[in-house]
């Protein structure tokens, strides 16, 4: 199964603003992410990055509708036919691997992602960066990271941010 985590961040590696705003960044991720949601069927939320994205606006809820989306939440949440709660990551891809799923999506929060790094989940590592420096905010990546060895698969321009796929080496 291949597991790629893709992530929106300003140049100095930020995926939100210390409130979780993520104003700064371009809407054109929001677009990178649904054509990587076609190709995957699938994403898999933090809570707090799902509860950002649902009050973003009901455009983006209908984004989400016919998408095996999968939150991850050590609160007690009650799945429905068109949201699964896990409260871990290996949950979470166990559900994805017994629906058939073949690929799984992965889009934030930095806890979520530094998690399925830390427990060798992931495969692939898709950064868009944006050209903005935000003096202060949230990191990529917690400070529990583990150190993690990269290969540079894949870079491109889209609009004015650049897009880079890496291999996580495990």
């Amino acid at each position: 199964m291949k597991v790629t985590i893709l992530m929106a961040l300003s140049l100095n590696g930020f995926i939100a603003r210390q409130n979780g705003d993520e104003d700064f960044l371009s809407n054109k991720n929001w677009q990178i992410m649904k054509e990587y949601i076609k190709e995957y069927d699938n994403l898999i939320f933090g809570r707090v990055t799902y509860e950002n994205v649902i009050t973003w606006g009901e455009q983006y809820q209908k984004d989400l509708e016919n998408v095996n989306l999968v939150i991850i939440s050590r609160k007690e949440n009650k799945s429905n036919e068109d949201i699964i709660y896990c409260q871990s990551p290996k949950q979470a891809i166990e559900y994805l691997k017994n629906k058939g799923m073949n690929k799984v999506l992965i889009s934030g929060g930095a806890q979520i992602i530094t998690s399925f790094i830390n427990e060798g989940l992931a495969d692939e590592l898709v950064l868009s960066y944006n050209p903005v420096i935000v003096p202060q905010g949230i990191s990529l990546f917690r400070e529990a990271i583990l150190e993690t060895k990269l290969e540079l698969k894949d870079t491109k321009i889209i609009n004015d941010i650049v897009h880079v796929k890496y291999n996580i080496i495990k």
